[in-house]
């Protein structure tokens, strides 16, 4: 697939966020924890994970990284993936944080686009035994998916593969019916979530070799080829 170039994908990712964070829908989430500023424009692999997190840099692409430029158990365990396949969670270019923190470029690997379900951080979930990240609702998630931000930024991209996290983003996914209406023409792949207590489910899956391969293969497919759509999820 032909990408755009990278600064009319920057300016066409800036419209989006400047409309993610007007946007008004949802009325417990927080729309200052939407993406900021463009760290990466183009890739062939599209990851794409349940929602921002309270620990994370809310930037374009690269959703991984706390404010001191590090990874947690999730972004490691993610990157240790994705370099098998050639890629990286690290973005195109060399970013400062707050405080001369820095987040360095991709090179030599190709650096992965990750954006998310809900372009919102849902806020905190406080319950007697813990308080986390909320995950956003059913209703959140469709009300974001028909502002179609998430279309635009893949149509924008334009990868060739795509990456679905997790069984609360699947399992929407596969109620708004999204694999063959803005995935077709991509390799479309359920994994697992890499976080540290999904282990069970997470290490299985990088030691499948036929189900890495396949990924590998969807994203090796030369332009004008179409994968199939295709659901490795367990």
């Amino acid at each position: 697939m032909a990408h755009w170039k990278s600064e009319d994908n920057a300016q066409s990712l800036v419209r989006i966020f400047n409309e993610v964070r007007l946007c008004c829908r949802c009325e417990n989430v927080r729309r200052d924890g939407a993406a900021r500023r463009i760290s990466c424009s183009k890739s062939d692999l599209f990851v794409v994970m349940e929602a921002p997190s309270s620990s994370h840099v809310w930037r374009s692409g690269v959703q991984c990284f706390d404010p001191f430029g590090q990874l947690g158990t999730t972004g490691k365990n993610l990157e240790k993936f994705l370099n098998s396949i050639g890629y990286t969670v690290y973005p195109e270019i060399e970013i400062r944080l707050d405080d001369d923190h820095l987040i360095r470029c991709a090179k030599p690997l190709k650096p992965a686009y990750i954006s998310d379900m809900v372009m919102c951080w849902p806020g905190y979930e406080s319950t007697k035994e813990q308080k986390g990240n909320r995950s956003p609702t059913e209703q959140e998630c469709r009300t974001c998916f028909g502002m179609g931000f998430l279309q635009r930024e893949i149509e924008i991209i334009r990868p060739k593969v795509v990456l679905v996290v997790g069984k609360k983003a699947q399992g929407i996914f596969r109620k708004l019916e999204l694999q063959t209406t803005i995935f077709q023409g991509m390799g479309y792949f359920d994994i697992p979530h890499p976080s540290g207590a999904n282990g069970a489910n997470w290490y299985p899956f990088i030691r499948d070799v036929d189900r890495v391969n396949s990924i590998r293969k969807a994203l090796s497919t030369q332009q004008g080829d179409e994968p199939e759509l295709t659901s490795t999820a367990r």
